[in-house]
């Protein structure tokens, strides 16, 4: 411990796989997804680094999130913050791998063409952006090209859901790139206005 004048940083990495922080100056020891180090009161810098396939999205104070990175801390007193990390995967836009003939189910070809996790999208579509949250993925309700649509379950062709790579967003006119949508197994680029269909959200390759 330092002096009595001393305050004390904590930071959190959340996920602990996600990555790691650093701080200027040095001072941070981390046991597991915990960082803590006594500083004088003066300004600190800490850094995030994201590990392979991961990256830093914001700083969480409790009351806020905090995008810089670096990030300059005051410590004018004990101070927590969180460093929240979010799983990427492959941007597929403008780079597909296979733009035509047998994509095999909607499911299976978004995967081959993003690397995005086996555990976060199989079996039915409508699934995937629960599974993607669960193994660390950004979500949201809002398109971004390069992100996977998610189609919740309807009658007759979307029972099991659906999803897509958002290729284009024009309002709710959503251009995707998918398979076994415009034909049984068949790769397409097409152009679905989402406001006659109920959509579970959005996984994004990046925060």
């Amino acid at each position: 411990m330092g002096s009595g004048t001393d305050t004390q940083l904590t930071i959190i990495l959340s996920p602990q796989a996600g990555g790691t922080v650093s701080s200027y100056p040095e001072g941070l020891s981390c046991v597991d997804d915990t960082c803590q180090g006594d500083f004088s009161p003066e300004n600190v810098s800490v850094t995030a680094t994201p590990s392979t396939d991961w990256a830093f999205a914001y700083w969480d104070d409790g009351t806020t999130n905090l995008y810089d990175n670096p990030l300059t801390v005051m410590m004018n007193g004990d101070k927590s913050l969180t460093a929240k990390f979010f799983r990427t995967f492959r941007n597929a836009v403008g780079d597909f791998r296979q733009s035509s003939g047998d994509g095999d189910e909607c499911v299976i070809y978004v995967r081959n063409e993003t690397d995005i996790l086996y555990a976060a999208c199989n079996g039915e579509a409508a699934d995937c952006l629960d599974q993607a949250q669960s193994a660390g993925y950004s979500t949201g309700s809002a398109p971004m090209i390069g992100s996977i649509i998610v189609f919740n379950r309807a009658s007759g062709a979307l029972s099991s859901g659906h999803v897509g790579i958002v290729t284009g967003i024009n309002g709710t006119e959503i251009t995707m790139q998918d398979s076994n949508w415009v034909a049984y197994h068949t790769i397409g680029n097409h152009m679905v206005d989402v406001s006659g269909y109920s959509i579970a959200g959005y996984i994004y390759y990046t925060p």
